[in-house]
């Protein structure tokens, strides 16, 4: 009965491990920072608005170090028109862009 418990015991603590390892992996993806994913409503001067899955309209704060990318190239602010979905990296306040990573044209 002990040597069961023991095994019991045991696989418990590899799936506990497994799980920190699988959801750090994860965390590490993205850099440990917040991201965006969504369809851009609205370009301004020193911010975009994102429109979110949930349908949720967040305002993303653009600065100088922002950088802009399209299928793994530098992008322009003029890719970055109404209904193009992106993927939004955030600096640690959560509110900087830091990445925008715009998606390719889908092909018709």
């Amino acid at each position: 009965m002990r040597r069961i418990t023991n095994q019991i015991a045991s696989r418990v603590v590899l799936s506990v491990i497994a799980s920190i390892v699988v959801a750090a992996a994860a965390a590490h993806a993205h850099g440990g920072k917040p991201h965006l994913l969504g369809t851009v409503v609205q370009l301004h001067e020193n911010h975009l608005i994102v429109k979110n899955q949930a349908g949720k309209e967040r305002t993303v704060e653009l600065n100088a170090k922002t950088k802009l990318e399209k299928a793994g190239k530098a992008a322009t602010r003029a890719d970055l028109v109404a209904g193009v979905r992106v993927s939004v990296h955030f600096d640690a306040d959560g509110k900087t862009a830091l990445v925008i990573r715009i998606s390719p044209a889908a092909s018709k």
